[in-house]
């Protein structure tokens, strides 16, 4: 209750809403990203500056493109993180936010096959028949990618969680793989993010977006040989469970940039079952 300012190292999702929680608690908030935007992987550049703008408003300090060096202090006591880039900021509490990394020190030795998580076939099995996984530390199929890697999001533990559960019973079902999603909130906006959000830049991809400043709507597709591979919807989310689900179907489509912005989708997916 005596602190009165924070560092918060990391501007993912868990240091954005760590942030908002803290600020409205009366703290001095300053979040330090080394990446060049916050929210870098769920979002572009554009739709990043659209909520940094709203946490510079709530008095919310954002520094990017730097990293903490050292955390200082006396008596037990924080005063100050210093910084890659130079220069210190003063404060009397640091939260390390800066991702997940999966537990599995504790199945060395245990057989089981491990590359970053534990390695998962499409019923969620590991290498060991009687041994089933999932969730954050199971290393499963990208569909976009096209190779095993992890999914640290809730909607995919949910989803293996319940396939595992059935093949473990006995009910054989198939795992297609997954492609990393994310819905959230902060503040008054509703997000919504998936696959490929930045593309190469080569003639393989094109962007179709949106971008009303004035209403905070920021809608992206990104399309990969006419088949949706990544989106981004800010603040009218209305149409992106269509597209998530093209994306995983590898549904061919054609949107243009006013069916986008006013969510007529439902003719680009008259053959599609959703």
């Amino acid at each position: 209750n005596s602190v009165k300012s924070v560092v918060i190292i990391g501007g993912g999702l868990i240091g954005i809403k760590t942030a908002i929680a803290l600020q409205k608690r009366g703290l001095d908030v300053t979040v330090i990203e080394l990446q060049n935007r916050i929210l870098p992987q769920v979002l572009d550049l554009i739709a990043s500056l659209i909520i940094t703008e709203i946490l510079y408003k709530k008095g919310i300090k954002i520094i990017t493109n730097t990293s903490v060096i050292s955390i200082e202090g006396k008596n037990k006591r924080v005063e100050y993180v210093r910084l890659l880039t130079g220069g210190r900021i003063s404060c009397e509490m640091v939260i390390i936010c800066i991702g997940v990394r999966p537990n599995v020190d504790f199945l060395s030795g245990s057989g089981i096959k491990i590359n970053q998580g534990i390695i998962a076939n499409k019923y969620l099995q590991t290498n060991i028949s009687n041994v089933y996984v999932a969730g954050d530390v199971a290393e499963v199929y990208d569909l976009l990618l096209k190779k095993h890697s992890l999914h640290p999001i809730w909607p995919a533990a949910t989803e293996q969680g319940r396939i595992a559960g059935y093949n473990m019973c006995g009910i054989k079902t198939f795992y297609p793989g997954t492609i990393i999603s994310n819905a959230f909130r902060i503040e008054n906006l509703n997000i919504i993010s998936a696959g490929i959000i930045e593309p190469p830049d080569n003639q393989e991809y094109k962007s179709i977006v949106v971008y009303d400043k004035k209403r905070q709507i920021y809608k992206k597709v990104v399309i990969k040989k006419d088949k949706p591979v990544g989106m981004i919807f800010v603040n009218d989310i209305s149409g992106a469970g269509s597209i998530i689900k093209a994306i995983k179907q590898a549904q061919p489509i054609d949107i243009s940039e006013t069916d986008l912005y006013y969510s007529k989708l439902s003719k680009i997916f008259k053959n599609f079952i959703l």
